[in-house]
């Protein structure tokens, strides 16, 4: 296996947006794991987030598709048109509750892909290996 420090290239700070506390919890620890010199920020909506990026600029955000208030697609067209934050990589997610309209329009919108939410510790390993490069 590729050590995680091989595949993180320049990625310092990560945003996770996602209104859900258990998923911030296992997000959070199993990005240590992978890599303990990534900094994880977290929000729970779609206004603390775009709040969060406008002044921490992460490298990578990982948006819930299903959020609270404003929509996921509706918070990643408000990132998108703003400047600086038009070109951080934004990664949706979502534990499985999208319509293929939803994921397409995601990634019509600027969105570098569309991610099913993992299950456990390894397989966001897997995803952390994946998309951290």
């Amino acid at each position: 296996m590729i050590s995680s420090a091989e595949n993180i290239g320049s990625v310092k700070t990560i945003l996770l947006i996602d209104d859900d506390s258990d998923e911030h919890q296992l997000f959070s620890d199993a990005l240590v794991k992978y890599n303990n010199s990534i900094t994880c920020l977290t929000a729970y909506n779609c206004s603390e987030g775009y709040s969060l990026a406008q002044q921490k600029k992460p490298d990578i955000i990982f948006l819930d598709m299903n959020l609270p208030g404003t929509h996921g697609l509706a918070c990643l067209r408000k990132i998108k048109k703003t400047y600086p934050l038009h070109d951080v990589t934004v990664y949706m997610y979502s534990a499985g509750s999208v319509t293929n309209k939803d994921i397409v329009t995601a990634l019509q919108e600027g969105a570098k892909k569309w991610i099913k939410k993992p299950d456990n510790l390894d397989d966001y390993n897997v995803m952390f290996t994946t998309y951290l490069n």
